[in-house]
């Protein structure tokens, strides 16, 4: 038989245990409610690793430092950084730059002026050049300093003007002296020189020292009117 105060021990336990039962189970739900309220966004932080620096999705960050032609813009040539390729000038063929002084009148660039320099200086024969006004320029050029040497160079002005020189051996056939036949207009200066001026009803002109010899001179042009050519002809330069 239990002796009473154990009894009366136990029954005053009980009220304690269930106090501790009914709190322990009010804080169970309170903390699955605090789980259950937590936002989305700090549940996938928790989740989600940390973006890299070089997320492929900024475009920026795609390009590869080792090959950079894999970046679009880089392999995109710029045409404003492009150089323009030069045209190549005919009459500047010959290498050698002019002494000072021997050409610096001549009509068009450094290396057209050399042209005429190069041949002076590899020839016996006086060499002249062509001081035209403003919009006139060179076209095409060529010289041998062989078989007695010869230098033919054209010109083109405004309007379709057109300027030929032909000097040295340039002609075979002393019978006509390479010249086509037109009304003689007289004696006209050619340089330091005297020529004969022929004229054609078709707008062109020849005016030529020698004509028939082994060495002449001879500029031939189009469009072009007697006065002016008398002009040109008269400032024809000797390259020294």
């Amino acid at each position: 038989m239990v002796p009473a105060r154990h009894a009366a021990a136990r029954t005053r336990r009980w009220p304690v245990l269930f106090l501790l039962l009914i709190l322990a189970a009010s804080l169970a739900a309170c903390d699955s409610g605090a789980a259950a309220t937590r936002s989305p966004a700090a549940s996938r932080t928790a989740s989600t690793p940390a973006a890299s620096a070089a997320d492929s999705s900024d475009p920026a960050a795609s390009v590869d430092v080792l090959n950079p032609s894999a970046d679009p813009a880089a392999a995109t040539p710029d045409p404003a950084a492009t150089p323009d390729p030069a045209s190549p000038d005919p009459a500047a063929s010959p290498s050698a730059s002019a002494p000072p002084g021997a050409a610096d009148g001549c009509t068009g660039t450094d290396k057209n002026r050399a042209f005429f320099a190069t041949v002076a200086a590899g020839v016996t024969w006086d060499v002249y050049c062509p001081a035209l006004p403003a919009g006139w320029s060179v076209v095409s050029g060529s010289y041998r300093l062989s078989s007695g040497g010869k230098l033919d160079i054209s010109y083109k002005g405004p309007g379709g003007r057109t300027l030929e020189i032909r000097e040295g051996a340039f002609c075979a056939d002393p019978s006509n002296g390479c010249i086509a036949d037109a009304p003689d207009r007289g004696a006209v200066p050619f340089g330091d020189r005297q020529a004969e001026l022929y004229t054609a009803p078709n707008a062109t002109s020849t005016a030529v020292v020698d004509r028939g010899a082994r060495v002449s001179w001879a500029v031939d042009t189009s469009d072009v009117d007697e006065a002016t050519l008398r002009v040109f002809l008269a400032h024809l330069i000797k390259v020294e």
